[in-house]
């Protein structure tokens, strides 16, 4: 992924997700990054990603 790209759109955009699905959009071969964010809403992935952080660090938690 072209990281480049991204901190630009996001100095563009100022939006948490959008830069890095047209990261993932323009590293797909054959126009397949059409359906990176295809059937789920911005919110969706966002939600999913807070999980993931929570349960890392509900294991980090209990480690302590």
């Amino acid at each position: 992924m072209d990281m480049d790209f991204i901190f630009a759109e996001f100095k563009k955009t100022k939006h948490p997700l959008v830069p890095t699905v047209r990261g993932l959009e323009k590293a797909c071969d054959n126009n397949l990054g059409e359906y990176v964010h295809f059937g789920v809403t911005t919110q969706d992935i966002i939600d999913t990603g807070l999980v993931l952080q929570f349960k890392e660090a509900m294991t980090l938690v209990k480690a302590d």
